[in-house]
């Protein structure tokens, strides 16, 4: 079973994988949180195919790879905290395409259940994420150019599960901003085209305490994440 789960794993993987390209995002963890007092970690990798800025001012994209945490401060109400790095690729129609060299990338939030069945196999879960990436500045014809960007994000999912696996479905509502300079001058503040989303996703438990995850962000941006967890 556990040889199993694993390929089914990889395989839900690589589908992610060639579902995008490779900006910035917040994924939603799922329904899955851990209990009053423990823990819950692992590693995530995000990619964001495109991401549309308003009034045409161009288009965002950005690898992140992150170490993740969480806390059950109640059975119902969690905290999640991230960090890693991340980078920054943006079309600019003014200054061409600039690509950002690696850089710091941070996330914190919660998550509270508002409901669940007494099996524990349905639930229904709203959470709060931002997410933080300041790449290194990076030097062009036109000058020194520095960016950072921040995604604030609410979601509500809800899930059933399905023996190991378990789907999850829901919206989000995000404000993007991608805020750069010019020489530390000619601060500019770029916001996205959309804002509401659509969030699909499962977990693949391959262990009772070790789970594999994919989700995808639809509608306002094009995006995919994959991890790996644990309880402790």
């Amino acid at each position: 079973m556990l040889i199993k789960c694993a390929k089914v794993s990889i395989i839900l993987a690589a589908c992610g994988l060639m579902a995008v390209d490779n900006a910035l995002a917040a994924p939603c963890y799922g329904t899955h949180m851990p209990k009053k007092k423990k823990w819950f970690g692992g590693v995530e990798y995000n990619f964001v195919a495109e991401r549309k800025l308003q009034n045409g001012q161009g288009r965002v994209k950005n690898p992140d790879q992150l170490l993740m945490l969480s806390y059950g401060i109640l059975d119902w109400l969690s905290i999640d905290l991230k960090g890693g790095s991340g980078k920054i690729t943006y079309k600019d129609s003014e200054y061409g395409d600039q690509d950002l060299s690696t850089g710091f990338s941070g996330a914190y939030g919660f998550r509270i259940r508002l409901w669940e069945d007494k099996n524990e196999n349905s639930k229904l879960v709203a959470g709060f994420q931002h997410i933080s990436v300041h790449p290194r500045c990076v030097h062009t014809s036109g000058g020194r150019y520095t960016a950072v960007a921040d995604e604030w994000q609410g979601s509500c999912l809800g899930s059933l599960r399905i023996k190991q696996f378990n789907p999850y479905l829901g919206v989000k509502y995000a404000t993007y901003d991608l805020i750069r300079w010019i020489n530390d001058a000619n601060r500019k503040r770029y916001k996205s085209e959309d804002n509401w989303g659509l969030v699909l996703g499962t977990d693949l438990w391959i262990r009772k305490n070790l789970k594999f995850n994919l989700e995808y962000h639809l509608l306002d941006e094009k995006s995919v994440s994959i991890s790996l967890g644990f309880d402790f």
